[in-house]
């Protein structure tokens, strides 16, 4: 996805977040960047750039998250990156409580843990096809995907 300049460009922001200049960037570094440090589920972001669960990214960890967000990727790539997000565990699902813990982060505990319960379970409900009571990435595209693809094609680094 990504050609030679886009690989130069990426080195050139690796360099800048890894400011003790190591080679790699650790958890401070990462959620240090002003550009990350707002976002609530920036830990979380790290950890699926950390596909090594060593602790930090190292620059190859780097330039793999970051194509999921070049204009070249696919929305289905983008798609399946924020799923991620939201699964936690990894088994491919997201449940009613990993919902509601990203929902947590995300609205920073300014809904009551009942209102908040309502609306993952709302969501679950609208989501999950087959009523197995998580959401699978099939269901996850076809609901949320579909209806929300223009949204999608906009998360783009414009530079990759």
């Amino acid at each position: 996805m990504l050609d030679h300049d886009d690989v130069d460009k990426l080195y050139h922001h690796f360099l800048r977040m890894d400011a003790d200049g190591n080679g790699v960037i650790d958890r401070d570094e990462f959620l240090g960047h002003p550009a990350i440090a707002e976002n609530p589920l920036a830990a979380r972001v790290m950890a699926m750039f950390d596909e090594d669960r060593g602790g930090t990214i190292d620059f190859g960890e780097f330039v793999q998250g970051m194509a999921r967000f070049s204009g070249r990727a696919s929305v289905e790539s983008r798609l399946r990156f924020i799923f991620d997000v939201y699964d936690e565990d990894k088994d491919g699902f997201i449940s009613n409580a990993e919902l509601f813990r990203t929902l947590r982060l995300m609205t920073g505990g300014q809904m009551r843990p009942d209102q908040l319960q309502q609306v993952v379970d709302r969501t679950i409900r609208d989501i999950d096809l087959d009523g197995d009571g998580k959401v699978s990435f099939d269901e996850w595209m076809a609901t949320v995907g579909r209806k929300n693809e223009h949204l999608f094609l906009k998360l783009a680094i414009s530079d990759l």
